[in-house]
């Protein structure tokens, strides 16, 4: 039998400011990147690990295993937190919104490389004034596109009435507390076992260090998947009205997801380049991942970490254009995939299939944004 958490864990979300949900499903974002990171060396960039698997058709690096743990997650999820999936209202959302949305964050995360996790999250870890860049540009259009499109009334916020402010339950601190523990002890454990395994047998094609990877990717995925839902990343409503600051309904919850996520990645980032000293040397990036060690991950064998600094024109309008598909939709690649394998396990339990319709045109979308930015780069070259 399956426990639900009460009905008003995110059914009351909507419509408030919760700062409470949003820095709990932060620190489970958090806790996703700092694993990906001191286990299998690399960003945790959703855009990046969509693009690779479904468009260069490159499933290697983890990334098949971290998105079946992120669609995986969102079947449980869409039963303990269904209100994280609640299906968008027809007569305002279009699937022309839809497709246009994701079209631009396709194009655009690509073009730039990277969006919300990978530069939001990883870059902002790093100190990359490049991520920096990004950030500050995409969120700028994403509230420029959202409140000329009309985003938040698209998306079923009543745009006359201000948010009330929202404390988590008793219960919903410690669902998000007992989670990123475990997820943080399970991560440690395969992290340490894959190390010693290597060190003794001297490969990392042993049978125990080969299923590592893929297992420590999956349950990253699904651990970031729960970070979404809970802190109502999930919901393009509450998206918008983040986004929406002129509005009497801007509800600036989502800055305590990005804050609280920082709050707990950077600490390792800056261990692992070597501007903190809490690492042992074996597991510093060297300089070729613009650390100043000589050290690997707990699983892989090296890091492999964006060194690229310069601020171009790509990134810019990378930047520009993937804020305009966030903020006319209200989605962006990582909600938007937990979003669709929640939505439709939610439709198929209660016959609603609102956001599922809207998800799976945004998905295409923001994949054919993906394949369209591959093939202008090709002919560029």
């Amino acid at each position: 039998m399956v426990h639900v958490l009460h009905p008003e864990l995110l059914t009351t979300v909507a419509g408030h400011f919760a700062p409470g949900h949003a820095a709990l499903g932060g620190l489970l974002l958090g806790v996703a990147t700092v694993a990906q990171l001191l286990l299998n060396g690399r960003v945790l960039g959703m855009s990046g690990v969509l693009k690779g698997l479904f468009v260069q058709k490159d499933p290697g690096s983890g990334r098949l295993a971290l998105v079946a743990g992120l669609t995986a997650a969102a079947i449980p999820l869409s039963m303990l937190m269904p209100s994280a999936f609640t299906p968008l209202p027809d007569s305002t959302f279009s699937l022309t919104r839809a497709a246009v949305g994701g079209l631009l964050v396709g194009f655009g995360a690509a073009l730039g490389n990277g969006c919300t996790s990978g530069h939001g999250i990883c870059g902002l870890s790093r100190f990359s004034p490049r991520s920096a860049a990004y950030t500050l540009l995409f969120m700028a259009s994403g509230a420029l596109f959202s409140t000329l499109s009309g985003a938040a009334s698209a998306t079923g916020v009543a745009v006359d009435l201000a948010p009330t402010l929202l404390l988590p339950s008793e219960e919903v601190v410690s669902f998000a507390l007992r989670t990123a523990s475990a997820a943080a002890i399970t991560f440690a454990v395969i992290g340490v076992s894959a190390s010693i395994t290597r060190s003794k047998t001297g490969s990392s094609t042993s049978l125990a260090a080969t299923l590592a990877g893929p297992v420590s990717s999956f349950l990253i995925g699904a651990t970031f998947a729960a970070g979404l839902a809970l802190s109502g990343m999930t919901m393009p409503s509450k998206v918008a009205s983040f986004l929406s600051p002129l509005s009497a309904a801007w509800d600036p919850s989502l800055a305590f997801v990005m804050g609280s996520a920082l709050a707990v990645s950077s600490v390792a980032y800056q261990a692992v380049l070597g501007r903190l000293p809490v690492l042992p040397k074996e597991l510093k990036a060297p300089l070729s991942s613009g650390g100043t060690g000589t050290g690997s991950p707990l699983i892989t064998t090296s890091y492999a970490l964006p060194t690229f600094s310069k601020v171009d024109w790509k990134l810019a309008s990378g930047a520009v254009l993937f804020g305009a598909g966030w903020g006319v939709s209200g989605i962006c690649p990582g909600p938007a995939v937990v979003g669709l394998a929640g939505a439709l396990a939610n439709a198929w339990s209660t016959g609603t299939g609102g956001l599922s319709a809207v998800l799976a045109v945004y998905v295409g979308s923001m994949l054919t944004g993906f394949f369209i930015e591959q093939e202008v780069s090709i002919t560029m070259k």
